[in-house]
């Protein structure tokens, strides 16, 4: 080796620019993720009543044709209210269940002292 003339280091490049792409985008909960759990709950419910109304109805058909509107229609109003709530944010599946399942009782409660009401 010459000491007049050492071996060439070599730099590294200079790294690119960071490249702003803005502020991050808030993590959104869909809908599906909400209904799905808010079926976790309408399940059995919906398990439970058709096997009651299979067995106690003399007529079975119209029995299910009732469970089924008594099913549905709260599990879609409590999807859509917890969408509602939950959407800009996005909680734990867990979490998500078991918000369903107070907004389940909520509204099932409040059908039913509607019921009561209409009765008495």
């Amino acid at each position: 080796m010459d000491p007049a003339h050492p071996p060439a280091q070599h730099l590294p490049y200079p790294a690119a620019p960071p490249i702003y792409e803005g502020p991050p985008q808030p993590r959104r909960t869909g809908f599906g993720r909400v209904a799905g759990a808010a079926a976790i709950w309408a399940a059995p419910v919906w398990f439970v009543l058709t096997a009651i109304a299979l067995i106690v109805s003399p007529d079975p058909a119209y029995a299910i044709g009732g469970v089924f509107g008594l099913v549905v229609f709260p599990y879609l109003v409590t999807s859509l209210v917890v969408w509602l709530i939950c959407r800009t944010s996005r909680p734990h599946f867990l979490l998500l269940v078991l918000i369903t399942l107070a907004a389940q009782l909520v509204l099932l409660f409040m059908a039913g002292a509607g019921r009561m009401v209409g009765h008495s």
